[in-house]
């Protein structure tokens, strides 16, 4: 009875806290220091009191003994994260009381036990009640205890806003969820600590501020706490915490969740997949937040704006503009990611997932196993099924998927039974320009993120227009996993769609051929599945997929390849004129012609994606990456290139056949085809010669599709060749069959659509690396990345920046940045760093 005499002692010693609001304070903190109060805060509504209304908080003593060590293991973690987040520039938390202590002034915060509160509880209303008879039960008398969902959280910050404008903002933590038996701080009550602060930091920058009602949606909010939060806990207290076992543990650690659904969906699931654990789509963000400060060169400063001249706001500096909702929230978004890396939320996102399908979670049912083994689970764990394409039999296979706003899913290739290296090319035709235009394609374990290049609008067949996204190098003995993606330029005007695409692979092969040097060995891959949860920069992401291109410009500078996509020709001649007898000795009239070769390499040839960005970057970046590899400057090399093809039995064939339309599929008897052979001999499809000594066509071709996709087909012929002085021998028989990618580009009626010349800069900047503090600079002083014309100061200044240009993206000469930079960037930077102090 003790205790309970005790409580109304402290009752009765009821104060008034009148510290003010933090939420408009200055940058300078006024204090890192925590004082821990053991109880909780009780909130009564004191409306007579000097006429107006305020809020009363009433606290208890330590009646449930928490030990005196766990009191200042809290303090010095709570100190401890405060440093933490100012040395890396954030405001001050809005946070109260501030309170007096013996080392100066320090904020308040509040270690409670529920099982207490209930206890007393009664004996709290009825001494309340003789004293005020306005109290308010809350959910802050329980510890954070929730009776709807019978849960209690680790902790809580109450910021000021929505209908109740007047009381403390304050955070309390549950004693017995952040402290294990021996008293010292669990996992949980060390990441409570750092989340509840960013919370508190949150509310009190210009994003918080502006968000009056308490409206942030939890993917932003939660996700962004939870992310910073075990950052923290792992740079700061990573030996002073055991990490909890088991897949729940991961999930929430390791940013688990499906994004096959929107990025801003927030709610939660009780299961998913075959895991059967809760997801929360909110706080499980924290992957994708925690991937952005990965990638930042000065990691969580992503979020605030840094020291320097023409520095772009953090993203918690920009307010979201409008009404609360998912539009407003991903263009803010988008906004802050722009000004942090030159790439908005259409191309960070997909590269975000294509780095995260390969940091497989380290879930407890596959210890033991290697990731490269759980690789395939993951992907469908975080995509859902993956739509399995199987090209060794048909080279073009049709796939269509159901794309949420903002979300991603996952085709699977698998191994085509093809020798060496070949191409993968996705192709969709559709009304809807919109939809082609915001679909991105990319390749999982690259930043090879590529926008429908070109989009063309045609005259023919039921759909208006078609598009097709740059090729994807693959080694034809294994699986590739690739990542559809529905992000607008603008990500509010995304739409849910249905895309329906072609995923094809093109290719040629001809009895006559013999073996030829393919490319001998695909590059390393730029990532390897591992179980890590965090990414690399991304100047380093790039670096790692641009070697990856360029070794393979290398090894393939000795291969040729009939698997790529410019193997395949395609020509369209409507307008031929006609003759007596078409196709009886001569191809004549309307014709289409085939051509098929075989092409250095797989990177070489122009189309094949090589960077992220649509038909500018891609232009600009497999030009450098040829100029680096000197891949078609070498007469040498293409010297001996042309001898292998001399060797060859078939290494060309040309086949003319009549014009033909879309849907046409059938044979014809009376094609044009030649093939080379070695000896720089040509044999031809021709029968002996009539009585007119005229030598007739023999081909014959099959189609088997053709559309604006593909045209598929095959062919044989008897061969002749001229004999020596005069009449004709045979070469043999010739069989074949082609695949040629995208016909449409060749189509007489195609018309392409210009894109934007921002867009195009867009792609440019950063296919040449310009650092995105100088792209901001241009903005901010040109209101543009496109020159400026007429001599004006925008063009000055865009004439002053082109020294960077040959520097690795987001390239900074700080010394904390010494050992992150790429080779380029430290080649750059090589003054500064040599200045920096020795470690």
């Amino acid at each position: 009875m003790g205790r309970r005499k005790s409580l109304a002692a402290v009752l009765l010693g009821l104060v008034l806290l009148s510290f003010a609001s933090l939420a408009s304070a200055a940058e300078t903190w006024p204090t890192t220091r925590f004082k821990v109060h053991v109880g909780s805060p009780y909130i009564a509504e004191l409306s007579k009191i000097g006429g107006k209304q305020n809020i009363l908080l009433v606290e208890q003593e330590n009646f449930f003994g928490i030990e005196e060590h766990s009191v200042l293991l809290i303090e010095a973690a709570l100190e401890m994260a405060a440093e933490w987040y100012k040395q890396k520039g954030f405001p001050p938390p809005a946070l109260e009381p501030l309170v007096q202590t013996e080392d100066g002034l320090a904020y308040q915060v509040y270690v409670c036990n529920r099982n207490f509160v209930e206890s007393n509880w009664d004996d709290f209303l009825v001494f309340a009640g003789e004293h005020n008879n306005h109290l308010l039960v809350s959910d802050f008398s329980t510890c954070g205890y929730s009776a709807a969902e019978n849960k209690t959280d680790v902790g809580g910050y109450f910021p000021l806003c929505g209908t109740d404008t007047t009381r403390t903002q304050f955070f309390q933590m549950n004693h017995d969820l952040a402290l294990d038996d021996n008293g010292n701080l669990n996992e949980a009550g060390y990441t409570t600590i750092a989340h509840e602060m960013f919370h508190a930091i949150h509310y009190n920058t210009p994003m918080g501020q502006a968000n009056t009602e308490c409206t942030i949606p939890k993917w932003i909010g939660e996700g962004l706490a939870d992310a910073i939060a075990y950052d923290i806990a792992e740079e700061l207290w990573d030996n002073m915490y055991r990490q909890e076992p088991g897949d729940g543990a991961v999930i929430k650690r390791f940013g688990y969740r499906a994004y096959s659904t929107s990025l801003h969906r927030s709610d939660k699931v009780d299961s998913f997949a075959d895991i059967g654990l809760p997801m929360s789509f909110g706080y499980q963000s924290s992957s994708f937040w925690r991937y952005v400060a990965d990638s930042y060169p000065r990691g969580w400063q992503v979020l605030v704006r840094e020291k320097g001249n023409n520095k772009a706001p953090g993203l918690l500096d920009i307010p979201i503009q409008g009404s609360p909702g998912w539009q407003n929230e991903v263009d803010w978004l988008d906004k802050g990611l722009r000004g942090k890396f030159n790439y908005g939320l259409q191309y960070m996102y997909p590269m975000f997932l294509a780095n995260l399908t390969y940091r497989v979670a380290p879930f407890g049912r596959y210890n033991g196993k290697p990731a490269e083994e759980n690789l395939d689970h993951w992907a469908e764990r975080l995509f859902g099924p993956c739509h399995d394409v199987d090209l060794s039999s048909k080279k073009i296979q049709r796939v269509s998927v159901f794309l949420e706003n903002v979300s991603t899913r996952c085709v699977r290739v698998g191994p085509v039974g093809t020798t060496g290296l070949v191409q993968i090319s996705f192709i969709a035709n559709s009304n809807d320009q919109q939809l082609l235009e915001d679909t991105t394609f990319g390749k999982a374990g690259t930043t090879l993120i590529t926008r429908a290049s070109p989009v063309t609008q045609t005259t023919y067949g039921p759909q208006q227009y078609t598009a097709m996204w740059p090729t994807f190098h693959q080694d034809g003995s294994t699986s590739g996993i690739y990542l559809v993606s529905n992000i607008s330029r603008k990500p509010s005007e995304t739409e849910p769609r249905t895309l329906e695409f072609d995923v094809v692979m093109p290719g040629n092969t001809n009895s006559a051929r013999a073996t030829v040097p393919w490319p001998p060995q695909s590059a390393p891959p730029p990532q390897k599945p591992s179980y890590k949860k965090h990414a690399k920069k991304l100047n380093q992401q790039k670096s790692a997929t641009t070697r990856m291109v360029n070794q393979q410009m290398n090894l393939d500078k000795k291969s040729l390849n009939p698997n790529v996509n410019r193997s395949n020709t395609i020509n369209r001649r409507p307008k031929e004129r006609t003759c007596a007898e078409p196709f009886k000795y001569t191809p004549c009239g309307p014709t289409m012609s085939i051509h098929l070769g075989i092409d250095p390499g797989t990177y070489i040839i122009p189309g094949a994606t090589n960077t992220a960005g649509g038909g500018a970057g891609q232009a600009m970046s497999g030009l450098m990456a040829m100029a680096q590899t000197s891949a078609v400057d070498s007469q040498q090399r293409m010297q001996e290139l042309a001898a292998v093809m001399e060797g060859v039995n078939g290494g060309e064939v040309s086949i003319t056949m009549p014009l033909i339309d879309y849907g046409y599929s059938g044979s014809f008897d009376r094609a044009q085809i030649s093939v080379t052979m070695s000896g720089n001999r040509n044999c031809s499809a021709i029968g002996p010669p009539d009585s007119n000594g005229w030598t007739p066509l023999t081909g014959r071709v099959t189609i088997e599709e053709y559309s604006p996709s593909v045209l598929i087909g095959r062919f044989s012929a008897n061969l002749m060749e001229s004999a020596e002085g005069g009449g004709y021998r045979s070469c043999g028989n010739v069989t074949g069959e082609f695949t040629s990618v995208a016909p449409f580009i060749e189509d007489e009626r195609t018309v392409f659509i210009q894109e934007s010349q921002e867009q195009m800069a867009e792609d440019i900047v950063n296919a040449l690396g310009v650092p995105a503090d100088m792209a901001y600079k241009i903005k901010t002083e040109n209101g543009s990345l496109v020159p400026q014309t007429g001599g004006g100061s925008g063009s000055s200044q865009g004439g002053s920046s082109g020294g960077g240009f040959t520097v690795g993206g987001d390239c900074s000469c700080e010394c904390e940045n010494r050992d992150s930079v790429d080779d380029l960037c430290e080649f750059f930077c090589e003054e500064e760093f040599a200045a920096c102090p020795s470690e």
